[in-house]
């Protein structure tokens, strides 16, 4: 391939990715428009692997591989979480699927010889740029971001991180069988064990982290627990000294003179001076502080 039909299809692969972060900023607020050079460089970056994925790549990874760096790239211009980038990436990658299977219908009846056309750099530059305007004009409508947004938050509040790694290890398992499953000791096979491996791996992880967090949450409902004790002892005992309390207020109003009986109250809502309690007189010689 000479410079000029590389060099065609990294202008295309930059001006995709543009158009997938214009899309992706229709659906979230958490957008910054100011182009730094981290920003920069990654599209760069981004769009040369991309290109070399398109190439050289084989065709069950090609859309793996998209995919993945769709998603990095996601994450570098936008601060939402996880869940969301995931679902709004898979969105964006469906749309355009859907948008190339269909092009892909109508060229069939319109152009006899596809495969001459399918050879052309330029072509296959122009088609996706045609891509690139229908999922804009798709995005620029109200409504329809308004369903997107609504799908992912019913999606992402009732599916965790779990769900959607089985959902994508699922859909690859499915391509790459698909491919591989009429030759032997082929690229998807190979791959196809590799996955499994890896899903078994997680797998494993997954049970060891529930363990430790089950382990944990049960150490945090003991020390719950004798909280709970420990505050409900500290109750019967506030209880218990009420109760006494009220007792000696009523010994104390029995053991003063009358005109000041008045300003003791049995309610504990206030406690009087000790000085109002003997105003004019002096404490009887039966009656101590300590008793209190």
């Amino acid at each position: 391939m000479n410079i000029l039909n590389f060099m065609s299809y990294y202008v295309t692969e930059i001006i995709m990715l543009l158009i997938l972060i214009k899309c992706y900023g229709k659906l979230t607020r958490n957008y910054d428009k100011k182009f730094d050079l981290k920003k920069v460089l990654s599209i760069c970056i981004i769009s040369l692997i991309l290109v070399l994925n398109n190439l050289y790549n084989i065709d069950a990874l090609k859309i793996i591989i998209t995919f993945l760096f769709s998603l990095i790239l996601a994450k570098i211009f936008f601060n939402d979480n996880w869940k969301k980038t995931i679902f709004n990436v898979t969105i964006y990658i469906l749309l355009c699927m859907i948008i190339e299977i269909l092009g892909s219908i109508i060229l069939m009846n319109v152009i006899k010889n596809i495969n001459y056309f399918n050879t052309k750099v330029y072509a296959k530059c122009l088609m996706s740029l045609i891509v690139g305007i229908i999922l804009l004009l798709i995005y620029n409508s109200k409504r329809i971001t308004e369903i997107i947004n609504k799908l992912e938050t019913i999606i992402t509040e009732y599916f965790n991180y779990y769900t959607f790694i089985l959902i994508i290890y699922t859909i690859l398992s499915i391509v790459l069988y698909i491919n591989g499953r009429d030759t032997k000791n082929n690229p998807y096979i190979i791959i196809y064990e590799i996955l499994n491996i890896i899903f078994i791996i997680y797998i494993f992880r997954i049970i060891i982290n529930d363990k430790y967090n089950n382990k944990v949450l049960m150490e945090k409902n003991k020390d719950l627990n004798d909280s709970y004790k420990a505050c409900s002892d500290v109750i019967e005992e506030y209880k218990e000294f009420k109760h006494n309390l009220k007792n000696d207020l009523f010994h104390l109003k029995a053991n003063v003179p009358k005109e000041n009986q008045k300003e003791i109250p049995t309610d504990q809502n206030h406690r009087p001076s000790r000085k109002s309690l003997y105003r004019g007189s002096a404490p009887p010689a039966s009656f101590s502080v300590l008793s209190l």
